[in-house]
């Protein structure tokens, strides 16, 4: 007798769904797509790498982004440091270099395949980032841009069972770096490790930036070395105004300053230590001096810092004319000691952000100072300002005359939300100000002025002009970039 065996295969409801995976870009062009040869690249770079010895696992780790053969080994040196320890969730954190997308771009999978074998991604706590809208579930600017895909072959070859949460952050200021810190607290944990991607100094006319002519080609490495070392050196000391400051004095082209703010935001300043771990340039590889870019890897461990309570624009503006009024005070007329414990200094005023003071004498403007720059926070802007203005003669004055002082008052504007100008129809010069940069530096014009000029919009963007020794209508120029900001102002009698 012979039997007859049907199997049947019924596919329906209980069908697997296939992986959504993403694909890496760069696999191929920037590393080699043979699996085989990546790792054996890769490894051959951390057995060549120095290994330092940090009294605890790292949490927030800087790495390099360009190519293996130019930086890879610096990146090894920040790498190592994941031999051996052991991470659930890592968050790489880099530049949008390509300016696609928008806010901080998530890239949403599955899974991150590259030659080494697919990563998992972590889409828990995509969800949950999700929520903030600066926050945007974006694969676009993934396809395009470096800045994350190079570090996913180090992680899969020493971290193979961590799921990843890749970012890019694009068009983002340093006022945002509150509202992205408590965002990101949301998906921190004890066995989380934040990977920070960037490079440092980018030298040469590709990049706009020259600062050294006439220099040889080792006295040209040595100074961008020592500049970004100084970089580094403030990252481990969590200096996060020094790193601001340094960076726009010497107007530095590393492209991740933002997200070596929002790391430096996001580690207390309790129990921090942290190393440099290698530094080198990319002429070392190339032999070019005409064109350099520095690398450096570092390490932070310390606890992750508390979510900060975010205060509203008018409490801040409120406490800073305080501040503005008794610092202005203790300037024309050395009456008391100037104590900010005695302020109540929120997350506003700490944070970096455009900020100015004005001084009147009733109606008439005396003098102004202040920034549209994100270089300082908001209350030490404000004291640099009034210690300019103090020292100004026409200030000077009002202090001289009892009746004069008597009619002084004190104005806070505070710089909002910054956007390039299209048409004038858009800009209300009752609330907004206008800035463009010239020869001479950026020239600003704030709200008042407009309105006791009684300026409509046309005729205050022609008074910018005038300021900045250009032509009327100056502003039509498709190639000039002017911008216009949103402001909160407060005004009180000095007295």
């Amino acid at each position: 007798m012979r039997w007859i065996i049907v199997i049947v295969l019924v596919c329906g409801g209980a069908q697997l769904a296939a992986e959504d995976l993403f694909r890496s870009p760069f696999a191929g062009t920037w590393y080699s797509k043979d699996g085989e040869q990546l790792r054996t690249t890769l490894t051959a770079l951390l057995k060549a790498a120095p290994r330092a010895e940090l009294l605890s696992a790292p949490n927030v780790v800087l790495v390099p982004h360009s190519a293996y053969p130019f930086a890879g080994g610096v990146a090894a040196a920040g790498f190592r440091l994941l031999e051996g320890r052991s991470y659930d969730r890592i968050v790489i954190l880099a530049p949008n270099h390509e300016g696609r997308g928008r806010r901080i771009a998530m890239l949403d999978a599955d899974g991150y395949e590259t030659p080494l074998g697919v990563q998992p991604l972590d889409r828990k706590a995509i969800s949950t980032l999700a929520g903030d809208p600066l926050f945007v579930r974006d694969r676009i600017p993934f396809t395009t841009d470096h800045g994350v895909d190079l570090q996913v072959p180090w992680l899969r070859l020493l971290a193979p069972s961590a799921k990843l949460v890749p970012l890019l952050c694009e068009g983002l200021r340093l006022s945002d770096l509150v509202k992205v810190g408590n965002g990101l607290r949301k998906v921190l944990g004890n066995s989380t490790l934040l990977v920070v991607s960037s490079d440092l100094t980018h030298y040469g006319e590709r990049f706009g930036y020259q600062p050294f002519p006439g220099e040889t080609a080792r006295q040209l490495v040595t100074k961008i070395s020592e500049l970004d070392k100084e970089v580094l050196r403030l990252v481990v000391a969590r200096d996060l105004p020094g790193l601001i400051q340094h960076v726009s004095a010497s107007r530095l082209t590393v492209c991740g300053v933002f997200p070596l703010a929002v790391a430096l935001e996001l580690v207390a300043a309790e129990g921090l230590s942290g190393a440099v771990l290698a530094y080198d340039t990319s002429s070392t590889t190339t032999g070019d001096y005409s064109t350099v870019v520095g690398y450096g890897a570092a390490a932070l461990t310390a606890p992750w810092s508390k979510a900060v309570v975010e205060t509203e624009n008018a409490e801040a503006g409120e406490e800073l004319l305080r501040l503005a009024k008794d610092a202005l005070r203790t300037g024309l007329r050395g009456s008391g000691e100037l104590r900010l414990s005695r302020y109540r200094l929120g997350t506003r005023a700490k944070s970096f952000g455009g900020v100015f003071v004005i001084v009147f004498e009733g109606e008439r403007v005396v003098d102004s100072r202040g920034t549209v720059a994100e270089i300082t926070p908001v209350y030490q802007t404000v004291l640099d300002a009034i210690n300019e203005l103090v020292r100004l003669p026409g200030i000077k004055e009002l202090a001289a005359d009892e009746k004069r002082y008597a009619k002084t008052r004190v104005g806070v504007v505070l710089v909002g939300e910054v956007f390039r100008l299209v048409t004038e129809v858009e800009l209300d010069p009752r609330v907004e100000g206008i800035y463009l940069s010239s020869r001479d530096g950026i020239q600003v014009l704030l709200p008042f002025e407009a309105v006791q000029r009684q300026l409509d919009a046309p005729r205050f963007l022609d008074a910018l002009c005038g300021k900045a020794g250009l032509l009327e209508k100056c502003w039509r120029d498709t190639g000039r970039q002017v911008f216009r900001f949103r402001t909160q102002q407060y005004l009180e009698p000095l007295r």
